[in-house]
């Protein structure tokens, strides 16, 4: 599977090293989780959501390319690239009564 083309959708995108990605394009926002904080790696911002501003690659059995916005002043854009992905899994559509 791959997430390259889509324009919809929230994904969870996992990785060799277990992390796991909420790629949401619907928001274009990514989110890092992982089971314990990545403390040598401030700039990966575990747990909050970051601005997507492109998915380059995301494919199983490659590593996840990103272009994101962290915000930092003077920084336009920063590229993310993961281990390879192990799964990715669409997230179902929740409906709001």
């Amino acid at each position: 599977m791959t997430l390259n083309g889509l324009t919809a959708g929230v994904y969870i995108v996992t990785t060799e090293t277990g992390s796991e990605y909420t790629v949401d394009l619907d928001q274009m926002v990514v989110t890092r989780h992982r089971e314990e904080p990545d403390v040598y790696h401030e700039l990966r911002r575990d747990e909050q959501s970051v601005t997507l501003l492109k998915l380059i690659d995301c494919r199983l059995g490659y590593d996840m390319r990103l272009l994101i916005d962290l915000k930092v002043e003077g920084v336009l854009h920063t590229t993310r690239a993961t281990t390879p992905v192990v799964m990715i899994d669409r997230r179902p559509i929740s409906r709001r009564s």
